[in-house]
């Protein structure tokens, strides 16, 4: 398994520092448990400065992406609440296998997964998103749940009031990136 500083020095870049600091608090989730942290082991609290941006999704099924937690950050980027949501439902069409399948990589592989996006709302505005989503497992040890962070850029943000509905969504760039366990030898294009 790569250090700590070594899986730092590798992250993708970002858009926003919580991701740095949401990742060191993954590791040191991963280095208790001696591999990927099981879900029964965030604390919200030690992450609260992060909460607003923070999603819990639950991979039930190749196309069941369950929102256990959205923050309120999200939900306010969202067409619709997120929570009790299937995530794969709030995205549009051309970009659902794309996430189910890093879904399904970021669970079974498992690694971290970045992806990039600029989505134009109905009400009009653009926001570049950036996600990010590290494994974690259910009580049984299955690598089943995704906890991430999601940021949009603010200067995109020109949207008066709460976004209707995506206009077009286009994928910008993604990476997958070793947590551990290396990454996947396929992964999906946009």
């Amino acid at each position: 398994m790569l250090s700590n500083s070594e899986l730092m020095s590798s992250l993708p870049d970002t858009d926003f520092g919580q991701f740095e600091t949401l990742f060191a608090y993954w590791c040191r989730l991963r280095d208790d448990a001696g591999g990927v942290p099981p879900r029964l082991s965030l604390d919200p609290v030690a992450i609260k400065e992060l909460l607003p941006n923070i999603f819990l999704i639950e991979r039930r099924a190749h196309d069941d992406l369950y929102v256990r937690l959205s923050g309120t950050a999200i939900d306010a980027l969202s067409p619709a609440p997120m929570t009790g949501a299937n995530y794969l439902d709030l995205c549009m069409p051309d970009t659902r296998d794309f996430v189910a399948e890093s879904a399904k990589l970021v669970c079974m592989h498992p690694c971290g997964n970045r992806y990039k996006r600029a989505v134009t709302f109905e009400a009009g505005g653009c926001h570049e998103i950036t996600t990010a989503a590290l494994p974690m497992t259910d009580r049984h040890g299955a690598p089943t749940y995704i906890l991430g962070i999601m940021s949009a850029r603010t200067d995109y943000l020109t949207i008066a009031g709460k976004p209707r509905g995506y206009v077009s969504v286009k994928m910008l760039e993604t990476d997958f990136f070793d947590v551990g366990f290396g990454v996947p030898e396929t992964v999906p294009s946009i």
